[in-house]
């Protein structure tokens, strides 16, 4: 993955890489408003979350202190004459002055032991009984004060929880059971003008899990809350903050509360107070936003600049260095570019460019001086010169090959090296180089051989030839091809073919000399010699019909002197 990014990144154009140099030189500052704002937004979701908490625990105080103060009421009611007595005009009118001070209760009752209403504070002519009520039945079986569930009430309408307080009597036995309910409408009143934060929702459920009050959404109360509330009820902490859709569907900023009586087990009731998490998030939002939004212009100008200075200082001179590589690569040296990127790095690399266009200028025309030279020396040498790929297949041939064989360049590059010789000799050709191979894969580094062999000419005839071969190579080692030379040693064969008959021929010649000399049979006296069958010849005669001895006549000395003594003899006779 990393090649491939590295790639990439070093493909983008100059203008690219600038803008991401910008780009990073403005990531800190980014970064730190980013990080700033991020900050500021989990302070405002911590102040959130205070908030509803501290809300949550003022409400369960209310709550608490409004507990506190109904349990102090019916005690000290329980211990009046009139209620002992069961005086219901006096007890009655008692507990509807005591309803009118305290407007926090929604109505005041006693039963009696069988939980019928004898006594209320809101005045009714229907008789009716709270035997099946969780108020009267947990102050009956506790014998203390206890919370009761949501209900309506059957005199007040209004929806509510109530609490139970039993009357002992002498023998410990419950005699009554004063019943009060609260008034969360003046409850929720009393919150009102307290000022809850602007889009604040609290809820209270009872025990069981029944909303008996809600601020913003009264059509809840009476219905059974989700079952993530009942489980938090439950099964959840005391107190807890958290953040969740909440029932509104969006998110909200949410703290739970419970309020639990000494010795009961469950809290009797259960609040949950929430804010809209937006609205908590805007104002650091607001920020986050404002101070993008005061770098931007920055950001843009700095862009702008980047691209500026990119296009004439970097952009528009590197395009005159890459003309004139494209000139360089085009044979052209004598192009100038330092005027054109004067200064800086940049000037020293248009220098440096024109110092190697100068060394590439003068290199290449040694090179093509050099190539001439060689041309001129491969064109001219009487030698044929010539190079194979690694296919066998002719590539490059010189034009000493027309002169000596007669095939023009045309007919012979691009054709295999078996089609120019005898058949004879390639398989001659196809075991050397099998054993070349064979060395190449032993590990021996195979170099230059010399062999002879017959070159087929144009018009059919054949011309002996010296050939040397040298293998080329990559630049791993490997062999891609083969060079060489091909000479015309015709005459130099011609010469040693003669050389041999000579040899031949004196080596026979000598052997018939010695031969002679060892059996010829001559006479004692004539001097003739007898032939093998069995004539009588002169020696002259016979030595040069068995040999190329050829002999002129003379006289020796002393024959002279002898012959001239008979012919003077003669004379003067």
């Amino acid at each position: 993955m990393a090649p491939i990014l590295r790639k990439y990144f070093l493909s983008l154009s100059l203008r690219s890489h600038l803008l991401l140099v910008t780009a990073l030189l403005t990531l800190p500052a980014i970064m730190l408003i980013i990080h700033f704002g991020l900050h500021e937004r989990n302070e405002a979701i911590q102040k959130g979350i205070e908030e509803t908490r501290n809300l949550a625990y003022g409400i369960a105080s209310d709550q608490q202190n409004l507990t506190n103060a109904a349990q102090q009421l019916v005690t000290v009611l329980s211990q009046l004459p009139q209620v002992k007595q069961h005086n219901k005009g006096a007890v009655d009118k008692i507990l509807a002055d005591v309803l009118k001070l305290n407007p926090q209760f929604a109505n005041i009752v006693i039963t009696d032991k069988n939980g019928d209403v004898w006594a209320s504070a809101l005045p009714t002519s229907i008789k009716f009984s709270l035997k099946n009520m969780r108020t009267y039945q947990n102050a009956l079986m506790t014998h203390r004060f206890s919370s009761g569930e949501y209900v309506v009430g059957k005199i007040s309408t209004k929806q509510t929880i109530g609490f139970g307080y039993p009357i002992i009597d002498s023998k410990g036995s419950v005699g009554d059971v004063i019943a009060l309910n609260i008034n969360f409408q003046h409850f929720n009143e009393l919150l009102r003008q307290s000022g809850l934060p602007a889009g604040a929702i609290f809820t209270i459920y009872d025990h069981n899990g029944i909303v008996i009050d809600s601020n913003q959404n009264p059509e809840l109360t009476g219905k059974k809350a989700p079952e993530d509330i009942l489980l938090k009820i439950v099964n959840g902490p005391v107190s807890e903050s958290y953040i969740d859709p909440g029932m509104s569907g969006q998110k909200q900023i949410i703290s739970f509360q419970k309020l639990r009586l000494k010795d009961e087990q469950f809290p009797y009731l259960s609040i949950s107070v929430s804010i809209p998490l937006k609205s908590t998030l805007e104002r650091a939002d607001y920020e986050l936003y404002h101070s993008v939004a005061l770098l931007s212009p920055f950001l843009l100008i700095s862009i702008i600049l980047t691209f500026i200075i990119g296009k004439y200082s970097f952009a528009n001179r590197i395009s005159k260095m890459e003309e004139a590589a494209k000139s360089f690569a085009n044979g052209n040296f004598n192009i100038g570019i330092s005027d054109y990127v004067a200064g800086g790095e940049l000037g020293k690399l248009g220098r440096s460019l024109e110092e190697m266009a100068g060394k590439l200028d003068a290199r290449e025309q040694e090179l093509r001086k050099s190539e001439e030279e060689y041309r001129f020396l491969a064109d001219n040498s009487a030698d044929i010169i010539w190079r194979l790929g690694n296919d066998y297949r002719i590539n490059y041939i010189n034009p000493a090959d027309e002169k000596l064989r007669g095939f023009t360049r045309d007919e012979v590059i691009g054709q295999p090296l078996a089609n120019l010789m005898h058949p004879e000799n390639v398989s001659l050709l196809l075991e050397r180089q099998s054993h070349r191979i064979a060395q190449e894969n032993a590990g021996i580094k195979t170099g230059l051989s010399r062999y002879e062999m017959p070159l087929i000419c144009k018009d059919g005839s054949t011309i002996w030839g010296e050939v040397l071969s040298s293998p080329i190579r990559d630049e791993n080692g490997d062999i891609i091809g083969y060079h060489g030379v091909a000479r015309d040693i015709s005459e130099r064969k011609k010469a040693d073919e003669e050389r041999e008959t000579l040899i031949t021929e004196l080596t026979e010649a000598l052997a018939n000399l010695k031969t002679m000399s060892g059996l010829l049979p001559i006479c004692s006296s004539c001097k003739k010699i007898r032939d093998d069958k069995g004539y009588w010849n002169q020696v002259e005669i016979f030595i040069s019909d068995h040999s190329d001895v050829l002999f002129s006549h003379s006289i020796c000395p002393e024959c002279a002197k002898k012959v001239y003594q008979e012919l003077e003899s003669d004379q003067q006779t």
